[in-house]
């Protein structure tokens, strides 16, 4: 069974930052599963802060982002030995 962890991105998405933690995930032996909650090809960089609240508030929301998570948690438990849940901050 694999290690897992599942990396939850700010309201930018999947950006440099996330992608760095991502990597040092990797190097520790987990496998990093890293949804993008904002279903949007580019990330929000730091400037467009009010832009990236309102998109995840109006578009996305705390209970869709909720349920992705959940989605993915559980297609992953069955098949992965540990998995962990990190929430990267500022």
């Amino acid at each position: 069974m694999k290690k897992a962890v599942v990396l939850l991105h700010e309201i930018y998405g999947v950006n440099n930052h996330i992608q760095q933690y991502k990597s040092e995930f990797i190097a520790l032996g987990y496998d990093v599963y890293c949804p993008n909650l904002l279903q949007l090809e580019q990330s929000f960089p730091y400037e467009q802060e009010q832009q990236a609240y309102a998109h995840f508030m109006n578009d996305i929301g705390f209970e869709k982002g909720f349920a992705q998570v959940q989605n993915l948690i559980l297609e992953l438990k069955d098949t992965c030995q540990q998995l962990t849940t990190k929430v990267a901050s500022l």
